[in-house]
């Protein structure tokens, strides 16, 4: 698997945190105000900052993360809402093409071959020859 970039970054600012306290315990203990002292500081300083680099770069790709699931979960909502409008919309354009198409059926068909017959007292549909 390949390494992400956030954990590159992660074991980067690690790797910091470990050189510095592992050159703090090197170091003896300094003399008040002499530049071991500040030495010592700054390296102090340096390893703080990793590990909370780490921490604030941990959670903004997490944020980044479930931001991108939210807006992925949305956009497949979308769509299929979208196919549910698409396939309604489909249906009912069948639905009244076939009802158009039986109206413009039974019409034509009783205006030509409806017969009258007066002394059965029926009507009868005879088809033309």
């Amino acid at each position: 698997m390949l390494p992400t970039p956030i954990s590159r970054l992660v074991a980067a600012l690690a790797s910091i945190f470990g050189i510095t306290v592992f050159v703090l315990i090197l170091i003896p203990k300094p003399e008040h105000l002499s530049f071991e002292m500040e030495l010592a500081k700054a390296l102090l300083q340096l390893g703080v900052v990793s590990v909370v680099g780490v921490v604030i770069s941990v959670l903004v790709f997490e944020y980044q993360r479930a931001r991108n699931n939210t807006d992925k979960q949305r956009d497949l909502d979308r769509r299929a809402l979208e196919y549910r409008e698409d396939l309604l919309k489909s249906t009912l354009a069948r639905a009244m093409a076939s009802y158009s198409q039986v109206k413009k059926a039974r019409r034509l068909f009783r205006a030509k071959g409806l017969q009258i017959h007066e002394d059965l007292e029926v009507n009868l549909v005879v088809p033309e020859v």
